[in-house]
């Protein structure tokens, strides 16, 4: 009896520990918190800015400057990205500025306590550094 519990158990902690593949944190929906600049800190526009990840896709917003006509635009972007490592890659494939459309980010990722926070951090150029601090929503 003993040795049929025991072969029972470890077959079930077997199958159940080799098969868990540790689950992506950044899968959900994230409200931007807080951003800077080159350490000088940005006022967020309300409503706040909205990132979404799934298995293999993010769509966010942003609020950018329409130099033409002076007032500030909610843009949204589409694409693909990949995560692992703390490095996460984002392939623009829809943008509203379709100048961008086909842009790569690399942007290095800091989960927060019980992966329910995460900071981004991407440097464009060599002196240009954007840190965003994104707060789970659902």
């Amino acid at each position: 009896m003993k040795i049929k519990f025991v072969t029972v158990f470890v077959t079930i902690f077997y199958f159940t520990s080799c098969n868990s593949a540790p689950k992506n944190p950044l899968i959900g929906v994230w409200e931007l918190e807080a951003s800077s600049w080159n350490g000088e800190n940005m006022t967020l526009e309300e409503p706040k800015m909205v990132k979404v990840f799934t298995n293999n896709h993010v769509i966010f917003n942003y609020y950018e400057p329409n130099l033409i006509e002076n007032e500030t635009l909610l843009a949204t972007a589409f694409g693909d990205y990949s995560f692992a490592d703390g490095k996460l890659k984002e392939v623009i494939k829809n943008h509203t500025r379709s100048d961008n459309i086909g842009n790569e980010y690399d942007i290095e990722v800091t989960m927060g306590a019980q992966n329910n926070s995460y900071t981004q951090t991407l440097t464009f150029g060599e002196d240009v550094v954007l840190v965003e601090k994104w707060k789970r929503i659902e």
